[in-house]
C-alpha cells in the first residue's frame, strides 16, 4: 500500500462524498473519532464500524483493500490489548474496535479527499508549524506501512509465523517489530534530510484553488 494509491482514489472518485467540502469531512471525521474513543460498549462500536463500511461502499472504494489497510494498526493495538486483559475480554475487544474504527475513518478521509485539500483546510485553523508536523506525520505513517509490507513479505517467504510453533513465531514477530521501529526512524530521518536538500524551510506550499470542485 503506497501513498499514490490513496491519492488516486481521492482524485479519481466522482461520488457525492468525494465532492463534499474538505472542511466538512475533516470535522465529521474528528467528531466520529471522538465518539469512537469515548465509547466503551462493543455493540455500539460494531454499529459505528458497520456504518463506516457502508460509507466505503457508497463511496465506491475497494472494500477489500480498505479493510486490509485498516488492519495494520491492529498489530500495535494487539500488544496493548493483550496487556489489558486483566480488565476482561470486553475491554480487549473495545480496544481493537476503537483502533479499527479510527483507522477506517482516517482511510475514508484520505481516500475521498486529496491531501493538498486537507492541509489547505487545516491551514485555515492551525499555525504553519503545526501544519508541517501533520504533514510529516502523514508521510511517516506511509513510510511505516511500506516497511511493514516488506516485513510481511519476508515473513511469508521464510515461514516466520507458524501456529504450530508459537514460541518461535512470537520471537520472530518481536524481532520484526523492532526492525520496523528502527527502520521507520531511519527512513523518516532520510525523508527529512531529502526535504532539506530540496530547500525545505519548515513551510509547506499549498494551493487552495486545487480544492475547488466546480469543474468536476
Amino acid at each position: 500500500m503506497d501513498l499514490a494509491y490513496l491519492d488516486y482514489l481521492a482524485t479519481s472518485g466522482k461520488t457525492l462524498l468525494h465532492r463534499s467540502p474538505a472542511q466538512l469531512k475533516i470535522l465529521f471525521s474528528l467528531v466520529l473519532i471522538g465518539v469512537i474513543i469515548f465509547t466503551k460498549k462493543v455493540l455500539f462500536l460494531v454499529i459505528i464500524l458497520s456504518f463506516l463500511y457502508l460509507v466505503v461502499f457508497l463511496a465506491r472504494l475497494p472494500f477489500k483493500k480498505t479493510f486490509l489497510i485498516s488492519l495494520y494498526p491492529l498489530i500495535f493495538a494487539l500488544i496493548f490489548a493483550y496487556a489489558s486483559l486483566g480488565k476482561g475480554w470486553e475491554w480487549f475487544f473495545v480496544i481493537l474496535l476503537r483502533v479499527l474504527g479510527t483507522a477506517t475513518t482516517m482511510i475514508l478521509l484520505f481516500s475521498t479527499t486529496p491531501f493538498p485539500c486537507i492541509f489547505a483546510s487545516l491551514g485555515k485553523v492551525f499555525p504553519e508549524f503545526l501544519l508541517t508536523v501533520f504533514f510529516m506525520t502523514y508521510r511517516s505513517l506511509f513510510i511505516l506501512f511500506s516497511i511493514f509490507e516488506d516485513i510481511r513479505t519476508g515473513f511469508k517467504l521464510r515461514a516466520g509465523f507458524q501456529i504450530v510453533h508459537p514460541k518461535r513465531s512470537l520471537f520472530n514477530l518481536a524481532k520484526a517489530l523492532g526492525y520496523l521501529i528502527l527502520k521507520g526512524m531511519d527512513d523518516s530521518q532520510r525523508f527529512y534530510e531529502g526535504l532539506k536538500l530540496r530547500g525545505f524551510q519548515g513551510k509547506i506550499a499549498h494551493q487552495r484553488r486545487f480544492c475547488t470542485w466546480t469543474k468536476r
